[in-house]
């Protein structure tokens, strides 16, 4: 049995939940419950201690939910700027400024903060972004000319990104059981 806290919980518990925080850039409360062994109440009442502690801040909404950082403001700034400078950071950019483009397009703006990015880099990320639905293809490529797009899942200035997640697939279920990030 792990260590208890004068409330009750479980050190390890608290602890996992400094871990998770430790690692995301902004949180919410659901998403700390998915992946730490804690209710609900758990998380928000050690939240509200963090936050007392000025150790974690409310940083936004997501619809009904709080949205947490333990960042600061001007780190969460200086993040974001890091993100936006990326080949997908300005590519997502292009796309956010242009709505309707093909990837010829999103290359011609951003030649010149991003150099070494090429046109075949540019439709692979615009594939990735339609098959997740972020993207709409208005017209297929043919005879050498490339696919137009249209934005349609405008989600703020930081770029969609492709992750490898760790997950574990039970094949008696025939389903993931977990995935790191809680999203299952």
């Amino acid at each position: 049995m792990g260590r208890v806290a004068k409330n009750g919980v479980a050190l390890d518990v608290l602890d996992q939940i400094e871990a998770q925080i430790a690692i995301r850039r902004q949180f919410t409360v659901r998403e700390l419950t998915e992946v730490v062994a804690a209710s609900e109440e758990t998380v928000r009442c050690h939240l509200q201690k963090l936050r007392e502690k000025q150790a974690v801040r409310i940083c936004g909404k997501s619809g009904s939910e709080l949205v947490y950082s333990a960042f600061d403001k001007q780190k969460l700034v200086e993040l974001d700027a890091e993100s936006r400078k990326t080949a997908r950071g300005a590519s997502w950019t292009a796309m956010r400024m242009l709505r309707r483009f093909t990837p010829e397009d999103v290359m011609v703006a951003v030649s010149d903060a991003q150099p070494q990015l090429t046109v075949s880099d540019i439709s692979s990320y615009c594939e990735t972004l339609r098959k997740i639905g972020y993207l709409r293809q208005t017209t297929k490529a043919r005879n050498g000319q490339s696919a137009a797009y249209v934005l349609v899942k405008n989600t703020g200035p930081l770029p969609p990104e492709k992750r490898r997640v760790a997950a574990v697939f039970d094949p008696n279920e025939d389903r993931y059981v977990w995935a790191s990030g809680g999203a299952v």
